[in-house]
């Protein structure tokens, strides 16, 4: 059965322990293993192991849709800027969008060869890019879904992809360790950074969209130039891989979902990190490992962590 409670959760501010942190829990009826929270704080997408997306209310927990994935795990998940279009990226070389509304699916993309399957919404929500492992990635236009282009050069497979807040670029962290950039008009290479010495797996753009925050196995939040792909700085290692990043809606700080690099299951932390000194202004670590997270346009950033057949919410 559903239900919601609220309590107290313990996080570190500028080094010292504060309280008073809501937290927002939800039973699943399966163990959660992967959240992402929609831009306008509506909603929250939940993957469990039965295969089966769950979407919820974020204010009350309601069961919204759900969403069926069988024979596959979901790999990748997002929602479009406005909320109403959600992909699912499989590890069966499939990926699907629903409309949030009537829960009809729109788009539907298998890849010959069974592998993992990335996306990104533009933020118009118009195209979606689809990185498949081990192939070019692809950009559709989902008025029509019909393929429009193929990304400029081979990918090793994309671990991530992005748009910048214009839709003019597209960022993707492959395989090879590389990250490059492409006109998101043409589908052509604008910029190359090879300065990862391992892969990369998040990838945001700053406000503006003049830098790209990348963050991966190196235990780093790298900042790079948009227009030449140069290294121009980065934070402090961590203890843990940057499993996703997530910009404020203010653009001043970053909030850093961290893993275990030899135990998923592990517990783990996420972090705020204020761009301009570089610093950790709030952290979370929880007793079991963080599944997600996000920042939305209201102005919170959340953390999703996994709970017995649920997930947990913290607000940062």
């Amino acid at each position: 059965m559903r239900h919601i409670t609220f309590l107290f959760a313990s996080v570190l501010l500028l080094g010292a322990t504060v309280t008073a942190e809501q937290k927002l829990s939800i039973s699943t009826g399966s163990s959660a293993v992967y959240a992402v929270f929609s831009l306008d704080g509506k909603q929250v997408a939940v993957a469990c192991q039965d295969h089966k997306v769950r979407l919820y209310s974020l204010s009350a927990a309601r069961l919204l849709k759900t969403f069926e994935i069988a024979g596959e795990s979901s790999n990748d998940m997002g929602f479009s800027k406005d909320g109403q279009k959600f992909f699912i990226g499989g590890d069966q070389a499939s990926l699907k969008v629903w409309e949030t509304g009537t829960g009809q699916e729109q788009f539907h993309y298998r890849f010959p060869v069974l592998t993992d399957v990335h996306g990104a919404f533009s933020p118009d929500g118009a195209l979606l890019a689809v990185g498949p492992n081990g192939a070019p990635a692809e950009v559709f236009d989902l008025t029509s879904n019909h393929l429009l282009y193929r990304l400029d050069v081979p990918l090793a497979g994309a671990n991530a992809l992005v748009f910048s807040p214009d839709g003019t670029m597209i960022a993707a962290s492959d395989r090879d360790t590389t990250i490059r950039l492409f006109d998101a008009r043409t589908g052509k290479l604008h910029a190359v950074n090879e300065d990862m010495l391992l892969e990369t797996f998040a990838l945001v753009f700053a406000k503006d969209g003049s830098q790209l925050i990348a963050g991966g196995a190196d235990k780093a939040v790298s900042f790079l130039d948009v227009n030449t792909g140069k290294l121009l700085r980065s934070f402090s290692k961590q203890g843990d891989t940057v499993a996703a990043l997530h910009l404020s809606s203010d653009g001043n700080s970053v909030v850093a979902i961290y893993s275990n690099e030899t135990n998923s299951s592990a517990p783990s932390t996420a972090a705020v990190w204020e761009l301009v000194s570089g610093k950790i202004v709030r952290s979370w670590t929880g007793g079991t490992p963080p599944i997600g997270g996000g920042c939305t346009s209201d102005g919170h950033c959340f953390v999703a962590a996994a709970a017995h057949t649920g997930v947990e919410i913290y607000t940062l």
